[in-house]
């Protein structure tokens, strides 16, 4: 077996300057010219005008927590259902626990769960055709479609039987009473060599899966589809990607805890992924 040690920065290559911070970055050892030169692109009033480039203008926004993933997202979706005239249908996943369904009251605390602690499936889905979203399931790796893979969701079929309102409000929430037969999702760096059937290349058809997850010492099954939406990643999620823009939140978590204060000092160069992933990037504090 070979190992191959990569030192070489090759997205950036042709800024000389960004690669040496990068450098820096990645091995802890940080100067002042280093901080001020991330101060230019941090978002404030004077710089807010990079945002209104083209490029930034689908940018994912990488984070470091959960949490802010999560809300990142939600709140982007409602702009961009209202911005898009459309509606937000929540599938709702269907939990089991030794093959009954999960006791009122247990079952919406499950839902709440963020996805990271479900195997990567959302309690309440959002959908909203021409959404940003990433597969959270290995499908097919030999054809590029992997658990962290980006997409866009095309469309929603749903079963006749489905009661949805006839003309819903923009950004209105509907609650499915059923989940949909599948979704279409368009993967652009999938790698399927024809179309499937009656779909353009690299659209594929996403089905509910079942998987298992752990809460309180307590094994439960779930019924969803392997998506989230894919404005905000966390910066896990982007590692071995590259991406023409970004904006990254290269803030830590807080804590009290000594150990945990320990140990993000010494990970500092984790701030590393989300400022080297993109070909350009803008940074949040």
């Amino acid at each position: 077996m070979s190992v191959v040690f990569l030192h070489d920065q090759m997205r950036q290559d042709n800024d000389s300057a960004y690669v040496g911070l990068l450098d820096r970055v990645r091995d802890g050892i940080c100067t002042e010219d280093d901080y001020k030169f991330l101060l230019t692109r941090v978002i404030s009033e004077q710089t807010r005008h990079l945002l209104q480039q083209a490029k930034f203008a689908n940018a994912l926004i990488i984070v470091s927590r959960n949490e802010l993933r999560h809300v990142i997202n939600m709140e982007f979706l409602k702009q961009f259902a209202v911005a898009r005239q459309l509606p937000i249908y929540m599938c709702i996943a269907q939990d089991t626990h030794k093959k009954e369904p999960v006791p009122l009251g247990r079952d919406a605390t499950l839902r709440q769960l963020l996805d990271n602690k479900t195997s990567g499936m959302m309690g309440r889905l959002p959908l909203v055709r021409m959404m940003p979203v990433v597969l959270t399931y290995n499908i097919a790796t030999e054809l590029g479609l992997n658990n962290g893979t980006p997409g866009v969701l095309l469309d929603i079929v749903f079963d006749s039987a489905t009661p949805r309102p006839i003309n819903p409000a923009p950004g209105q929430e509907i609650e499915l009473k059923t989940q949909p037969i599948y979704l279409l999702v368009y993967f652009p760096t999938a790698q399927l060599l024809e179309p499937l059937p009656g779909l353009p290349l690299n659209v594929v058809p996403i089905f509910p899966r079942k998987g298992r997850f752990q809460y309180k010492r307590t094994w439960y099954r779930r019924t969803q589809f392997p998506i989230i939406p894919g404005k905000a990643v966390t910066d896990y999620k982007t590692q071995g990607t590259t991406l023409d823009a970004a904006i990254a939140n290269v803030v830590r978590p807080i804590t009290k805890s000594k150990q945990a204060k320990q140990a993000n000092a010494s990970d500092a160069s984790t701030v590393y992924v989300p400022l080297s992933r993109p070909l350009a990037a803008v940074v949040t504090c």
